[in-house]
């Protein structure tokens, strides 16, 4: 159960500074856990690094915008 609080805080923490910089050192700190604890919780969890699940999240927040841009002409 312990686990499903640290994934769901690490989540709310990436989509609260998703157009902000932050470290994994950070975010750990955010969950109380061990960078290395995280990463290996997360990519069990994801089945992708906490890297590549942000990147995918910045690109999807992209593409939301530029279709939301498109949609307003």
């Amino acid at each position: 159960m312990r686990d499903i609080s640290i994934l769901v805080t690490a989540l709310n923490v990436i989509e609260e500074n998703l157009c902000e910089q932050f470290t994994l050192d950070d975010l750990a700190k955010e969950c109380y856990v061990s960078v290395s604890g995280l990463q290996k919780l997360f990519s069990y969890a994801f089945r992708c690094s906490i890297g590549e699940y942000l990147s995918k999240r910045q690109d999807a927040l992209i593409l939301q915008f530029l279709i939301d841009e498109r949609a307003s002409f």
